[in-house]
């Protein structure tokens, strides 16, 4: 992910273009019949993301999601550049550890 984000910064990602994108977003059909059937047996609902912060961000909200854990987190100035990033284990293995830390939430 890093190699990744190093790409975006290098070629001047802006922070109108990941605002464009999340605003742009849709869920899938079925998505808030899901999450409420889950919270209707009791379930703990988490999002554990590789992507970008803001679009799980949106999805959480929009959901109602309890907790969320994304592997990218974009930061901008005030001309919308981007100057910096905070990154979390978001390979399989920093899932599943995401997801035994949930379990110790509650």
């Amino acid at each position: 992910m890093k190699e990744t984000v190093l790409i975006h910064k290098k070629y001047g990602l802006k922070q109108k273009f990941i605002k464009d994108l999340v605003d742009s977003s849709e869920l899938h059909s079925g998505a808030h019949e899901l999450v409420d059937f889950f919270r209707e047996k009791g379930v703990i609902t988490a999002i554990i993301s590789g992507g970008i912060k803001a679009l799980a961000d949106k999805v959480q909200c929009e959901l109602m999601i309890d907790h969320s854990f994304s592997g990218c987190e974009y930061f901008f100035n005030k001309y919308g550049d981007l100057i910096f990033y905070n990154l979390l284990p978001s390979d399989n293995q920093g899932k599943v550890k995401f997801r035994k830390l949930n379990l110790h939430i509650y």
